[in-house]
């Protein structure tokens, strides 16, 4: 049985049947399971309830009522024990062959082995935290991304037949012998928000986890945070200064002793600087038999699979370790299942925020990100559902001024459309244009060094291709600008170098297309500085979202308005003159369509961020300037859709 509140329980039994409590009664049973019996039921809000059958199988409810999905959990759990859902969308389920598996809401996770014998409980007060226990009489804990060695707590040979925890540092569990057991443990960090910023400190900050109740104290590294607990599991911050940059761990001592350090527990002091563009190097490649590189060839990222990639460092190809943040082309290649990358530096806790989006059956979805670098001078890539191999191509860094350009924003702008013919005629296989862009646009007439483009290619009426942007007259980078396929409108945001003469080519690389850039900014000797951010959640239209705009779909009609700077614990403050973000659409019209950012309360402009067909969920990097009061306006001028708006950083 689980109950959210005295007016809010499920109960599951051998029939394979749920029940509904209301406070007064219980409901009639609803029928899961025809075939097998209902071992675990929990519940992590009234209005979703995940159950487990020892065939495997599992069942999501929306409150009382048949289920509306049903999951088989792969590979099979072999008798599914017992589950705990501490969020929605986030379950940890138990089975009798010692396994563990997660369900991230659309897919269950590889099993990770924690035990020899059947691990018969399981509590997770948050989604980084769990107690689960066994038939052999030991414990183990979930520490966000890892199981601990098992403890043995009953020295009677009963076996643990169940555990509840109230929070990290307070569990109970009894065995078949009838005895009870305390566990008193330590704080958790489950995560920190903002997770990144400047060396000079004073942002402020909510830390996120369990067992803060009676907080002492909280360090980031050696350096002592002033703090307030405002319940057991939150804790609001003043990041102290720092003088050197990088990830140090973030702990809180309370009267059991100071929090263990995880590899999510971390938070990032990072330089604002400049762009360095470089030629296109491709530092990543995932797939079986890859050569150039081959570092990581052979790890094709499976359901809930994580993979660290180096960035920076002295291997060739990669970028200084003084670097601030990366600035790469990171693509989803033969996805097997509908999914996303989330991607972040290396050391931090992954954030609620995704990367790059991909269907079934694509041949390659790419996406731009500039995100800061991590720990060891890496980032982390973390695949949602089903196989996915993954290139990264890095085409520029952030860091000191001496020798980079700085940016300067301007209102969107379409540069050109070769679906216009009197324009540019559509680009042909193999063939390419030149874009003269120095004196246009708002763009000055001499040193500019690369520009801030959205490319988008149109019109594709055969298998596809991919197109490649660079400095007129320089060599073709041997890596993708952007992919695409037939009968869809696909983009990419691109930094592109320009010739001396102040112009990019783009070739195309398949079949025909036609193709439309969008200019949003430059880069020059004068200008503003990069502010790079650990990927940061700020809007979500989506009903039931704890973000701006949410349960507002975006439709036909006047924009939608996003606070950037001030909003939360974004991190981005008052005086940003542009956001650096990823925007997604998802559960979009079937008939298709286009988003636009722009800065709050100008008129919108004819330009497109990011296009969708059929029903997809699609991401892309938005650069765009802000508003006097630090806001952006979104709009889906033809189509309704759902938006979402991860920051990744801001000029300023």
């Amino acid at each position: 049985m689980s109950c959210v509140s005295s007016q809010s329980c499920a109960a599951a039994d051998g029939m394979g049947q749920v029940l509904f409590f209301n406070g007064t009664s219980w409901s009639a049973p609803y029928v899961a399971d025809v075939s097998s019996a209902l071992t675990s039921i929990s519940c992590a809000t009234s209005t979703q309830c995940v159950a487990v059958a020892f065939d495997g199988k599992s069942y999501l409810f929306n409150g009382p009522g048949t289920p509306i999905a049903t999951e088989v959990i792969t590979p099979p759990a072999d008798g599914p024990l017992s589950i705990s859902c501490p969020e929605i969308y986030v379950c940890i389920a138990v089975d009798a062959n010692g396994s563990a598996f997660r369900w991230d809401g659309s897919s269950w996770s590889n099993p990770d082995q924690i035990s020899t014998s059947p691990v018969t409980s399981i509590s997770c007060p948050i989604s980084s935290w769990c107690l689960a226990g066994d038939g052999a009489g030991d414990t183990y804990t979930w520490e966000g991304n890892s199981w601990s060695s098992p403890d043995s707590i009953d020295s009677l040979g009963g076996g643990i037949s169940a555990v509840s925890c109230s929070s990290s540092a307070t569990c109970l569990a009894v065995d078949r012998k009838g005895m009870g057991y305390d566990y008193v443990g330590l704080a958790t960090v489950a995560s920190i928000s903002p997770s990144s910023g400047p060396l000079s400190g004073g942002t402020s900050v909510t830390i996120n986890g369990s067992g803060f109740t009676g907080a002492t104290s909280v360090q980031f590294g050696s350096l002592s945070a002033i703090f307030s607990v405002t319940s057991d599991g939150v804790i609001t911050a003043t990041v102290p200064a720092s003088t050197t940059p990088g990830v140090l761990p973030v702990t809180v001592t309370t009267p059991n002793g100071t929090s263990t350090l995880t590899s999510i527990s971390g938070y990032l002091y990072v330089n604002a600087g400049s762009l360095h563009s470089v030629t296109s190097t491709r530092v990543c490649d995932t797939r079986s038999g890859a050569t150039d590189p081959s570092t990581y060839q052979g790890q094709t990222l499976g359901p809930g699979g994580l993979l660290d990639v180096a960035v920076a460092g002295s291997a060739p190809g990669l970028i200084p370790l003084s670097a601030s943040a990366v600035v790469a082309n990171v693509t989803a290649v033969g996805p097997t299942t509908s999914g996303f990358l989330t991607i972040w530096p290396a050391g931090l806790g992954m954030p609620t925020a995704s990367s790059v989006n991909f269907s079934a059956g694509e041949i390659a979805v790419a996406n731009l990100i500039e995100i800061p670098v991590g720990q060891g001078g890496a980032i982390s890539i973390f695949n949602s559902t089903g196989n996915t191999d993954v290139l990264v191509d890095i085409v520029g860094w952030v860091g000191s001024a001496s020798g980079g350009t700085l940016f300067n924003s301007l209102p969107p702008t379409r540069v050109i459309d070769t679906r216009v013919p009197s324009l540019v005629p559509t680009v042909s296989p193999g063939s390419s244009i030149n874009v003269q862009m120095e004196g246009v646009s708002g763009i000055p007439s001499s040193g500019v060094a690369a520009v801030a483009v959205n490319v988008t290619a149109t019109d594709i009426y055969s298998p596809g291709g991919y197109l490649v942007a660079y400095a007129t007259g320089a060599p073709k980078p041997d890596t993708s600008t952007l992919n695409f396929v037939e009968n869809r409108a696909v983009a990419n945001r691109a930094i592109v170098d320009l010739s001396l003469s102040g112009s990019m080519t783009i070739t195309d690389f398949g079949v025909a297309a036609d193709i439309v850039v969008d200019v949003t900014g430059y880069f020059s000797s004068t200008g503003y500085l990069f502010h790079p951010l650990s990927p940061t959640r700020i809007a979500d239209t989506r009903p039931g979202s704890s973000y701006q705009l949410a349960g507002h779909t975006l439709v036909p009609g006047p924009p939608s308005l996003v606070q950037i700077t001030g909003y939360g614990s974004d991190g981005v403050p008052s005086g940003a003159i542009s956001v650096v973000a990823n925007a997604t659409v998802t559960d979009t019209s079937i008939s298709g369509g286009y988003l636009t950012a722009f800065p709050a309360g100008t008129s919108r402009p004819s330009t497109s961020d990011l296009n969708w067909a059929d029903g997809e969920t699609v991401a892309n990097m938005i650069i765009t300037g802000l508003s006097p009061t630090g806001a952006i306006d979104i709009a889906a001028p033809i189509a309704s859709a759902d938006a979402v708006i991860d920051v990744t950083g801001w000029y300023g």
